[in-house]
């Protein structure tokens, strides 16, 4: 795994970096339904649970935690997605792994090139997943989930930051 320092994590041109590195050959529209994704996602956290997540950025991709669980990681081999069993398409295919703070949820991996056409069905599942978690016992990120929290991608994309942020959610143009 690759480790990235504070200053990469807050800078948005890493950020942009890395993102471009794991869509690279991929057909743009992917990258641009998954900063969709992501966005609404993320604006979802801030409004319903603004202290429980935080996006970590690395050399090889990037992560949205809610507490203790990944609920988004992106990397060059696909998106993992933690959706809410009860509430997926039924063809979803699921991974193998579980989370212990997540035990109505699955991960399902889906191909960069995919990501257009399945987020839009997995949209609600995910909300779903996402309000799981952070009802949870795992819901709420440690001093050093929080100290990993990536400034660089939520500047990067016009987002807020978690309410413990130290630069709070002056990042949301819509705030």
């Amino acid at each position: 795994m690759t480790r990235t320092n504070a200053q990469q994590r807050s800078d948005p041109a890493v950020a942009r970096g890395v993102i471009d590195w794991v869509f690279g050959g991929t057909p743009s529209g992917a990258k641009r339904r998954f900063h969709d994704f992501l966005k609404a996602s993320v604006r979802y956290l801030s409004q319903q649970h603004s202290d429980r997540w935080e996006i970590t950025l690395f050399g090889w991709g990037l992560r949205l935690n809610v507490g203790w669980v990944e609920c988004l990681i992106l990397h060059r081999s696909g998106l993992r997605l933690l959706v809410h069993e009860g509430s997926v398409p039924a063809e979803t295919r699921f991974d193998r792994i579980r989370r212990k703070y997540a035990p109505t949820c699955r991960y399902t991996i889906i191909p960069l090139h995919e990501i257009p056409r399945a987020v839009a069905a997995l949209t609600k599942s995910h909300r779903e997943a996402l309000d799981c978690v952070a009802a949870g016992p795992g819901g709420r990120p440690t001093r050093l989930m929080r100290n990993a929290h990536s400034v660089g991608i939520t500047e990067l994309l016009g987002l807020p930051n978690p309410d413990y942020s130290s630069t709070g959610s002056r990042s949301d143009p819509m705030r």
